[in-house]
């Protein structure tokens, strides 16, 4: 899985701020690649509010 939040609906909003992927990348660091393994795991800790929840949502394209 690749998250870049350069291409998210919510970068820069509240909801950007309680996402799993702010909480595990740097700043400067906006692109973060994630093994299928991770990302569930990732699923599974967000659903039982242990971490934020991915709330990374790519942009739609016009067209």
């Amino acid at each position: 899985m690749r998250i870049d939040c350069s291409d998210c609906a919510s970068a820069g909003t509240e909801a950007c701020g309680d996402c799993v992927v702010t909480f595990l990348v740097d700043r400067d660091e906006r692109v973060r690649v994630l093994d299928l393994d991770t990302a569930r795991a990732l699923r599974v800790l967000g659903e039982e509010r242990l971490v934020p929840v991915n709330r990374h949502a790519p942009q739609r394209e016009a067209g």
